[in-house]
């Protein structure tokens, strides 16, 4: 049978997966395999693993040695002096390796369990010097929130990290947790808990998270309560301020500003108020 390119110039071209892998929709363990390709003439073709990625170029090639054989289909791209290896369409998960040369691209397709590797990689980090403080807890605990994968875990670490440290950051993590469990009065009691001992700049923090997040009532209302606890901060008023603003409220939005700016603020904090006022018409 012919033999398959190798896909670069004289001795074998490696690829190394340090995790196992969906390579075309197949898996793939991990290890270090000789990449190689069959180009036929209709832009049809395959990508070959084989296990065998000692020898030099595909003069030793066996395909009793093949650990992946998969069909690719070829593209037409500009023209490329030198050959290629490029990562394209990256998203969380998967991500597309590509042999460009000539005017032919050579897409290969890669998928990684990355929320499964993450936790896991979590686990065996919080058994060495990381699980001796409560940040790495917190960490992988809010990983597991905001990727909404093994949530009962994420309390467990949770839990870990506020025996160390109490606070608005550890408690709401935890809220989030229990809310996404489906224990949602259990998840209001310890955000109440999480909002008595917050400080300024945690609620502030907050506030411009939930604003991130499209919610625009539940950011005021958190920067409404940052007023009221720190009155003299020009930049809770501030934050008020770009909290209505975002919403479309510019009359309020505008007496925060104005608040903010009686204040004397601090040259960051008045930029800002003054760069909103401007935009909604009340200062030239």
């Amino acid at each position: 049978m012919p033999l398959p390119w190798r896909a670069g110039a004289n001795e074998n071209t490696v690829i190394e997966f340090s995790h196992p892998a969906m390579v075309q929709g197949k898996p793939v363990p991990a290890g270090s395999y000789g990449l190689f390709f069959v180009i036929n003439k209709d832009n049809t073709g395959e990508v070959i693993l084989s296990k065998d990625y000692r020898s030099w170029g595909s003069f030793w090639y066996n395909p009793a040695q093949d650990q992946l054989r998969a069909a690719i289909q070829l593209r037409d791209v500009p023209h490329t002096e030198l050959l290629t290896y490029d990562f394209i369409n990256l998203d969380k998960n998967a991500a597309e390796l590509v042999l460009n040369w000539e005017k032919k691209q050579f897409p290969v397709t890669l998928k990684f369990a990355v929320d499964d590797l993450v936790i896991a990689n979590a686990k065996e980090e919080l058994k060495g010097p990381t699980g001796f403080n409560w940040q790495g807890y917190s960490s992988a605990a809010n990983y597991a929130l905001k990727n909404k994968v093994s949530l009962e875990q994420g309390l467990e670490w949770i839990d870990q990290a506020i025996a160390q440290n109490n606070s608005f950051t550890t408690l709401n993590i935890k809220s989030g947790l229990l809310q996404e469990t489906g224990k949602a009065a259990a998840a209001d009691k310890v955000k109440q808990e999480a909002m008595a001992i917050a400080t300024e700049v945690e609620l502030n923090n907050y506030g411009y998270q939930l604003l991130g997040q499209a919610q625009h009532d539940k950011a005021i209302e958190i920067f409404k309560l940052n007023t009221q606890r720190f009155p003299n901060s020009a930049n809770a008023w501030d934050s008020l301020g770009e909290g209505f603003a975002t919403k479309g409220d510019s009359k309020n939005a505008i007496a925060s500003f104005k608040k903010s700016l009686s204040m004397n603020p601090p040259e960051n904090v008045k930029a800002n108020s003054e760069k909103y006022m401007k935009q909604l018409g009340a200062m030239k």
